[in-house]
């Protein structure tokens, strides 16, 4: 009788892990196109890559020093500054890009400052001109100011 009760025990607990990733996925995934969401910083992956409400978002259009390259902590430490953990966001994800590997591609602000661009008028970015004719975001000043 125990062992029926244990195995049971573990069938249930992989269904609902089987489950709960699935809407985890889902949700990364499924982001309606002009959908802005709002969340609080969980975590700082690099300079132009941060989880909100543990949804890995993309910085759109902006590519800063990935690790081991010169300025890389400069640049995440900036990121961390302008959206420390724990902080409230607004991402307004570029309706004309896919979720890149999992990323939702987005433009995000914190305490009213557009994180995108501040990361190019502090020079820990460059904007990635091959995106300038897709984003959406091509058309705002700071895209335009820095290259697009």
């Amino acid at each position: 009788m125990g062992r029926k009760k244990s195995t049971f025990s573990i069938l249930i607990i992989c269904v609902v892990l089987i489950f709960a990733s699935i809407i985890i996925f889902y949700n990364l995934e499924h982001t309606p196109a002009g959908t802005n969401f709002s969340g609080i910083v969980t975590k700082i992956v690099d300079g132009d890559t941060l989880d909100i409400d543990h949804k890995r978002i993309r910085l759109s259009l902006i590519n800063t020093p990935e690790i081991g390259q010169s300025q890389y902590e400069e640049a995440k430490n900036f990121t961390s500054e302008i959206c420390h953990i724990g902080s409230y966001a607004i991402i307004d994800p570029d309706d004309n890009q896919i979720p890149s590997y999992g990323r939702i591609v987005a433009t995000v602000y914190c305490n009213g400052t557009n994180l995108n661009q501040a990361l190019l008028n502090a020079n820990f970015a460059t904007i990635i001109p091959q995106f300038c004719s897709i984003s959406e975001f091509s058309d705002e000043s700071w895209a335009k100011q820095f290259g697009c």
